[in-house]
């Protein structure tokens, strides 16, 4: 189903029409011709990702593949000589792939370009209204001339919902199976790379191009065809299903709070992949003696309750964004003075205390201070100013500390990139 509104694109009413017409986004569509002014912007943005790659070369959550085969020597190529901007774009392709065909898909790419997630921001807050999915938002770039999707027809995961943004230059198309059609009625399976076959059987298919969007629920099957090189941004909204929160809450709060386990077995047992239990006294001992004092005197009612709002708070902290951008926390080579000015970045500090300690969420980060009344004034200074200058951020705070505690403190937030120094 394509549409075609007038109103403007992305606009609370564009939105509220886009609900209505894809059965409050339970079947997939197409619009076109809705974000034609900022595909170049939106093109320079996925360059600028590429450029900042080097900087996770082997935390990469990606796939490169030439002539259909996966190929890790291309991934080190390409990190150490990633395409420059939109005019080399093609010559780019030229000289890392040659004639061959080509396909790339990156994960995590919210994470590599702050110009990305202002544009993607802005177009969604509108349908978001402050009611965000809670298993976050994440991007997807898909790049090259491959063909047939290389992992074949697939299925998303359970309770995402995916927005395509075509960058072009090439084409793409896009054939869809509603889950019973595919499964039952056509025996098919995930990944399947036969896609022939099933293509006269489709419940839908589109054709999109640069400056389109593309919409698709989770639970269709689908397969994509990229013949020309083409580009596409694709947002994830991750609604998770209970048993995903759970795990994923519950998996991030062991991590924060049971010190290094040498023993598999026990990192086993307290990720809850191992039922059997301690073998042993000793074991349990050590285990007992691994887990934080505060957590052995919690229900795990309460624990989870707190790890929860962690959760919550560290998603707010990164405009919902499931992992924060890449950024390099550093030591400070020299004492920085009242008349310095700092500037928060990118979204506001959030913070929240628990017993006597004030945890502090900027980007998807956490650190934990020692509670104090003070360190709250000056978190509310910083987010309602954005910017001053040291002197007046710390100005009749702290009176009762040892000297330079203040300044201390905004060292740590600009060691841990919540502030930067102005220059």
């Amino acid at each position: 189903m394509e549409l075609d509104v007038k109103t403007k694109p992305f606009s609370r009413d564009w939105w509220k029409e886009f609900r209505k017409s894809t059965g409050n986004m339970s079947f997939p569509v197409t619009r076109k011709n809705i974000f034609n002014n900022d595909v170049s912007e939106l093109r320079d943005s996925i360059f600028e990702k590429f450029q900042n790659l080097k900087y996770e070369k082997e935390l990469l959550a990606w796939r490169v593949w030439c002539d259909g085969e996966i190929s890790t020597d291309l991934e080190k190529r390409i990190v150490e000589d990633p395409m420059k901007n939109e005019t080399d774009f093609l010559p780019w392709c030229k000289r890392i792939f040659g004639d061959k065909t080509f396909g790339i898909i990156l994960n995590d790419g919210q994470r590599y370009s702050k110009k990305t997630r202002d544009l993607i921001s802005k177009y969604f807050e509108p349908l978001l209204d402050n009611k965000p999915p809670l298993g976050g938002i994440n991007f997807s770039i898909f790049m090259g001339n491959y063909g047939w999707t290389p992992i074949g027809i697939h299925q998303d995961h359970t309770g995402s919902f995916v927005m395509h943004f075509h960058l072009g230059p090439g084409s793409k198309q896009m054939y869809m199976w509603e889950q019973s059609h595919y499964k039952d009625k056509l025996n098919g399976r995930e990944n399947e790379m036969n896609t022939e076959p099933y293509l006269p059987f489709t419940s839908y298919d589109y054709s999109f191009d640069d400056g389109d969007i593309f919409f698709m629920p989770w639970n269709f099957y689908h397969v994509g065809r990229s013949q020309e090189i083409s580009i596409g941004l694709t947002v994830w909204f991750n609604y998770t299903t209970v048993d995903g929160l759970f795990n994923g809450v519950y998996s991030s709060g062991v991590k924060d709070v049971i010190s290094d386990i040498d023993d598999p077995t026990l990192e086993e047992i307290v990720q809850l992949k191992n039922y059997k239990g301690c073998e042993n006294d000793g074991q349990l001992e050590n285990l007992l003696q691994s887990i934080d004092i505060d957590v052995l005197n919690s229900t795990f009612c309460e624990f989870m309750e707190d790890q929860l709002q962690d959760y919550t708070n560290a998603l707010i902290s990164n405009d919902w964004y499931d992992r924060g951008t890449i950024k390099d926390k550093f030591e400070l080579d020299y004492d920085i003075n009242e008349k310095q000015k700092v500037s928060l970045i990118i979204s506001p500090i959030r913070f929240a205390k628990h017993k006597d300690v004030l945890k502090i969420f900027h980007r998807a980060d956490k650190i934990d201070l020692a509670y104090h009344d003070d360190i709250v004034k000056l978190i509310e200074r910083i987010n309602e100013r954005k910017t001053d200058t040291v002197g007046n951020l710390i100005d009749s705070l702290f009176v009762d500390w040892p000297e330079g505690i203040g300044m201390r403190i905004l060292e740590i937030f600009i060691e841990n990139c919540v502030l930067q120094i102005e220059k």
